[in-house]
């Protein structure tokens, strides 16, 4: 780890328990006077003593903050009327699984190291009809932590410090208080820091530096009449790009693992910076409606630079003779920026919340090599949205929650779930707008002007839950069907460029059979196991594919050890994936791309973890790849570029209440 990042992480929880001793003579959260809940979730009268005629707390024998007493909630869950206020998560079950491929049950790939761009396997409907950038890649680093809203009784703060082998490192950095019962304060702070795995020449020599960090406060008045939440959220990505392993046209499979391998890139660099602005608040007029705005600023910027250089082993980019003439070096620079402003009216009677909306929104997009009057596309506009959202509480178990949104030109997005004790179910059914980058493009090796149709799609997904005493069987059936689907893909016989972007005439679907299994063995043995089987029925233009079948699964102790002093979950993940036309990536332009030469093989990947949490500390250990320790070669993500490697990995975090 770092130096930086720990001298960082010591010095921000310095500096933030100086700040609670200073605030201890405010009160916070929403507690009956002369009771608190300790970190079992017992309630503790406060004992009192006269002193001098004053009264104060005697919680010297005993904490009485805790998990239990600092809880959360969602935007979302505020925004419905059911924030649903809820204790931290302090479960060892899986806390090793932090890259994002685990996190994401093996549904996403990378390109072999922690921080790099990210590609679903299965095809993703837009849930949003309106214009976006089209980059997606590093979406995830930044959609998937958005803030939540606490409500502390005690100043709260959380470390969380990841040791990967060789060189990968994450950290998160949380800290929550109260400043007084109404209005609460936070940030978070994530960095990623990764070394090469390939071609590494020293320690800090970094494949990936990510820096994620955001403001965040809420407030809501005495009367709870006015409610008012806000946060900045930034994010860097920069990836030193390899292209890949360069084994050259007499080269064998094992040469992509050789202790010596050779990348195909030395001097390219990829990135994005996002910002966005957020505003959000609600004034209630009746018992059953209220009025509220939501304002969203914010800009997504995408980053290739490269240095032209002999010493690159193969140039992995399209139309080398279209590097502009006056410059020795790539710098590419796309700046996609939008403001939105969504009003409206929502309420809630007894298990039943209704809204309904009007919405703005501007945006633009900026290139560095061209300028709005050359284009034949517009690159820039207004839309204008209404819709609305529907939930319907069914019972303390049976949630239904549905919204549709349509704009000015007929672009629309549904979306439902329906979630209870023995079934749960998705549907969502679009007519979205071409992403910017499909359209207009003009990078030092790519360019391209094209006027694509509107993208349709559907796709739904229903399991039937079966509990039982030490038994669980989830069988379920997801269907997903396009039309106008837009893709990259490869030309190995084009002249210049060979990956363009190609919108299909036909249609693709997917039929995906599924199952999930729990079994408890021996009261403290568990093993769980998931299958897909994805059956293309329709794939016109050969525009998706995806591996047929897809295994994960974990065998696991879970129990108390050492009388009860640690908690621990000990076990093995795998996963195995048929062969695949896996997708290729595309440095230049930050998208991977379909191409049907090269199928990447089957492979067995095996986790060893241990997780553990004393009091109120959790860790991890976990030796990552198993099979490749036992003389296999290993294997490929993706055409060019190895997986991990046998390593080892080790993290731990902190929790603070006071």
């Amino acid at each position: 780890m770092n130096r930086f990042i720990l001298r960082f992480s010591i010095l921000i929880l310095v500096l933030f328990q100086s700040i609670c001793l200073m605030g201890q003579g405010v009160g916070g959260g929403r507690s009956m006077p002369g009771s608190q809940r300790s970190s079992n979730g017992d309630t503790v009268t406060l004992k009192s003593a006269k002193r001098q005629g004053s009264i104060f707390l005697n919680d010297s024998s005993r904490n009485v903050y805790g998990p239990n007493t600092t809880k959360y909630s969602t935007a979302y869950e505020i925004f419905i009327n059911r924030p649903n206020y809820r204790p931290i998560d302090t479960s060892i079950v899986n806390y090793h699984r932090w890259t994002y491929p685990q996190r994401f049950n093996q549904s996403l790939i990378d390109l072999g190291n922690v921080g790099t761009a990210l590609y679903s396997i299965y095809p993703e409907i837009r849930t949003f009809s309106g214009n976006v950038s089209g980059f997606d890649v590093y979406s995830r680093y930044f959609n998937t932590e958005e803030p939540l809203f606490f409500d502390t009784k005690s100043p709260y703060t959380r470390i969380q410090l990841v040791w990967g082998g060789n060189g990968r490192a994450m950290s998160r950095i949380e800290f929550k208080r109260n400043i007084n019962s109404r209005w609460n304060f936070g940030f978070n702070y994530r960095p990623i820091l990764v070394d090469k795995q390939i071609d590494k020449k020293r320690k800090g020599d970094r494949h990936v530096t990510s820096q994620y960090y955001d403001l965040h406060s809420s407030y809501v008045s005495k009367n709870e009449q006015y409610q008012i939440f806000g946060s900045y959220r930034r994010m860097r990505q920069r990836v030193y790009e390899n292209g890949g392993i360069y084994i050259g046209p007499t080269g064998s499979y094992g040469d992509y693992f050789a202790t010596d391998a050779s990348p195909a890139l030395f001097a390219a660099e990829t990135g994005e910076i996002r910002h966005e602005l957020n505003l959000y608040h609600r004034f209630k007029l009746a018992s059953a409606l209220e009025v509220y705005q939501d304002i969203k600023l914010g800009n997504q910027k995408n980053l290739f630079t490269d240095k032209y250089s002999s010493t690159n082993n193969l140039v992995p980019f399209d139309n080398w003779e279209r590097v502009k003439a006056d410059s020795l070096n790539a710098s590419d620079e796309i700046n996609f920026k939008y403001f939105q402003q969504e009003a409206g009216f929502k309420g809630r009677k007894g298990f039943l919340f209704y809204n309904a909306y009007y919405k703005f929104r501007k945006f633009n997009t900026e290139y560095n090599y061209i300028s709005n009057d050359t284009l034949g596309i517009q690159n820039y506009g207004i839309e204008h949205y209404t819709g609305g959202r529907l939930v319907v509480d069914i019972d303390s178990l049976s949630r239904l929650n549905a919204n549709f949104e349509i704009n000015q030109r007929g672009n629309y997005s549904l979306n439902a779930q329906f979630s209870s004790k023995w079934f749960e179910g998705t549907f969502t059914q679009s007519i979205a707008a071409p992403g910017s980058f499909y359209k207009i493009y003009r990078g030092a090796h790519d360019y391209w002007v094209n006027d694509f149709k509107n993208t349709v799609g559907l796709q739904t997904e229903a399991f039937l839950k079966l509990p039982l005493k030490r038994f669980s069987f989830a069988p379920g059936l997801g269907y997903s069907l396009f039309s106008n689907y837009i893709f990259l893909k490869d030309n190995p016989i084009a002249v210049g460029q060979r990956v363009l972007p190609s919108q299909s005439s036909g249609v693709q679907s997917i039929l995906r059979p599924q199952v999930k299994l729990s079994m408890q063995l021996l009261k403290r043995f568990e093993i769980n196991v998931g299958a897909i089987n994805s059956i293309l029925t329709a794939n016109a233009s050969d525009a998706i594919q995806i591996p047929d079948w897809i295994f994960t699964g974990q065998l696991a102790y879970k129990g108390w050890l050492f009388n009860k002093n640690l908690e621990a979950q000990i076990g093995i993940d795998f996963s195995w994936r048929s062969a695949w036309f896996a997708p290729g990536y595309d440095v230049a332009t930050q998208h991977y791309y379909v191409q049907t030469l090269e199928k990447v093989d089957p492979w067995l990947l095996t986790d060893f973890f241990i997780n553990g949490r004393i009091k109120r500390g959790r860790f991890f250990y976990k030796v990552h790849n198993l099979l490749q320790a036992g003389g296999k070669p290993g294997y490929l993500v993706i055409p060019g570029y190895p997986g991990q490697k046998t390593i080892m990995d080790f993290g731990f975090e902190l929790i603070l209440f006071d």
